[in-house]
């Protein structure tokens, strides 16, 4: 039986092990926190459920809508009605562009498309271990963690790591030969990948926002105002108690980049400030935060893409919406099926029949 390992149970990485989950391989993913899904994010405050990350589902189309709307069950899966409008530098906001397609969400949360994969395709994930690096040896490639654990050996491995991240790993790896020059060459790819740093906010308020508008969200048109987008968690269902508002706020990677080594809840005060200058309106009292820094929040350039796919003669693949230089989960959902196809193509015997 061949085995095939996953770095990372993001959208790439379960994606790929989706694919994966009815081929002759066995396939493990490993993954340092405890969640799923990546920056398809969702935390709970009391009996209030946020998306801090990716705030929904959009733009996915083919095989990647068929998974969400069709195979996995859709019970908890809903549409946000309302629409996203745009604001300019100076704050005014705009109607939408009608054009954007279905909003999809979940009653529990963004993450929980992540879950329902893990669920429905049994996938085998090993939770809160952080790969180091790889070692070759005979048989393949074997996983070191930073607990000094040793996984393996696998026929291929298949990283799904933001790029910085996985360039780390491959520095630290082992090997000799081909598969030496193939970890270096690698490494050198993965750290031309560049991508954009954001700070999210959540507004915990104890009283609802009157808007301006009938909009779910407000978006950025320019990116030159320090708020990069807005929105109300209120109109996703199940997610927030009546009489309140919860906003999640992402500021913008100018304002964010010369504060990201900062701890972001310092600047709350002047995030509520730039929130009520763009709503228009004093922002009810608050009653709670929370604040994260999304370092490799969006990808901006992409590496180079044969040096990452040249490497699938050394058992190793590379998956991740930085691959195509734009942060969407769908993006990287079909990313993480297309390198599992490579994967499956070359590693894996075919069912029999």
């Amino acid at each position: 039986m061949n085995r095939i390992a996953i770095i990372g149970a993001g959208a790439a990485g379960l994606t790929a092990a989706w694919h994966l989950r009815t081929s002759s391989a066995e396939v493990k993913l490993f993954e340092k926190s405890r969640g799923y899904t990546g920056r398809a994010a969702t935390r709970s405050h009391g009996a209030v459920r946020y998306d801090f990350g990716a705030n929904y589902l959009a733009g996915v189309s083919g095989r990647v809508r068929t998974l969400i709307t069709e195979t996995l069950p859709t019970d908890r899966l809903a549409t946000i009605e309302r629409p996203v409008w745009t604001f300019n530098g100076a704050g005014v906001i705009s109607p939408p562009d009608e054009g954007a397609g279905p909003r999809w969400t979940y009653d529990g949360g963004v993450n929980t498309l992540g879950k329902l994969m893990v669920q429905e395709g049994a996938l085998g994930v090993v939770r809160t271990t952080r790969i180091r690096h790889l070692e070759a040896v005979a048989g393949g490639w074997q996983l070191h963690s930073t607990e000094g654990e040793v996984h393996g050996p696998f026929d291929a491995v298949l990283c799904t790591a933001p790029a910085p991240q996985a360039a780390t790993i491959m520095q630290r790896s082992q090997a000799t030969g081909d598969a030496k020059r193939d970890l270096q060459a690698c490494a050198k790819a993965l750290n031309e990948a560049a991508y954009a740093p954001q700070f999210a906010y959540v507004l915990g308020c104890e009283a609802p926002i009157d808007r301006p508008e009938a909009f779910y969200g407000l978006r950025s048109a320019s990116g030159d105002h320090p708020v990069a987008w807005i929105s109300f968690e209120e109109d996703k269902p199940g997610r927030v108690p009546a009489g309140q508002s919860v906003l999640v706020v992402q500021m913008s990677a100018s304002w964010t980049a010369p504060r990201v080594d900062t701890d972001p809840a310092v600047h709350i005060e002047a995030v509520q400030e730039q929130v009520a200058g763009v709503l228009g309106t004093a922002l009810p009292p608050i009653g709670w935060t929370d604040a994260h820094r999304w370092r490799y929040a969006f990808p901006t350039t992409p590496p180079d893409a044969a040096l990452l796919d040249d490497a699938a003669a050394s058992g190793l693949y590379f998956a991740g919406d930085y691959r195509i230089g734009a942060g969407r989960v769908g993006r990287a959902m079909e990313s993480g099926w297309a390198q599992a196809e490579r994967i499956e193509a070359r590693h894996i015997a075919p069912v029999a029949s």
